[in-house]
């Protein structure tokens, strides 16, 4: 089994010094290279193709935000475990919307780094207890007072030996107005995998646009 490839970005140099020792000491990991600001990540990226970057928030010049979003663009597998000292819920919801694998604070012990760094390169989210923390206030939150309305559906006929349930379902909810994010919400599923929905129902229907859907949705109600 090969070792997971780990880049290191982050602008302190006595905290790069221990992570370096920390990685060297584990069988299953190997450190590929160091990055002190965000644009020298983004080009040891693109020469080293790492595994996971070990980001950190706070970098001179592009942070590290910015360079996790670049990242996911250009290579949308890698696997981006921010390390940082930031426990606010605003930091945390950011990692997340810039596409970050995990979140541990940089007070976690050794034994919760690895297990971090080998949850998330196998495409396992991972986060400091804190931060399950504020993730699940959040979605306690979220449930209690944000949840949408169930929208109308459109009656679907004539479409079961062509779409899967959750095809039908999605398409419904694609009639009804809703977004990738609201269907997601609606169906406890990821935006990613609605849009995967959204393009094997374009692909079976040979349809080329959401008004496609749409319409061809409709028209089959009609029937």
């Amino acid at each position: 089994m090969q070792p997971i490839r780990i880049l290191i970005t982050d602008d302190h140099t006595l905290f790069r010094f221990g992570l370096r020792f920390l990685i060297k000491d584990a069988p299953d990991l190997e450190l590929v290279g160091e990055a002190a600001q965000g644009e020298e990540a983004l080009r040891l990226c693109q020469e080293l193709k790492p595994d996971l970057v070990l980001m950190d928030v706070s970098l001179p010049g592009m942070d590290g935000m910015d360079v996790t979003r670049q990242l996911k663009q250009q290579q949308p597998d890698l696997r981006v475990l921010f390390l940082t000292m930031h426990e606010e819920e605003s930091y945390l919801l950011r990692a997340l919307a810039v596409g970050g694998d995990g979140y541990l604070l940089k007070d976690a012990q050794r034994e919760e780094l690895l297990a971090g760094i080998r949850s998330v390169a196998m495409g396992r989210p991972y986060f400091s207890p804190a931060m399950y923390v504020l993730l699940t206030q959040r979605y306690i939150q979220d449930a209690r007072h944000h949840i949408a309305p169930t929208p109308q559906m459109v009656p679907i006929k004539g479409m079961a030996a062509r779409l899967t349930q959750r095809e039908q379902e999605v398409l419904q909810l694609i009639v009804a107005g809703q977004t990738n994010a609201e269907i997601a919400r609606h169906l406890f599923i990821s935006p990613r995998t609605v849009d995967t929905h959204r393009t094997n129902l374009m692909h079976k229907l040979n349809i080329h646009n959401t008004a496609g859907l749409v319409r061809f949705a409709l028209e089959q109600a009609a029937c």
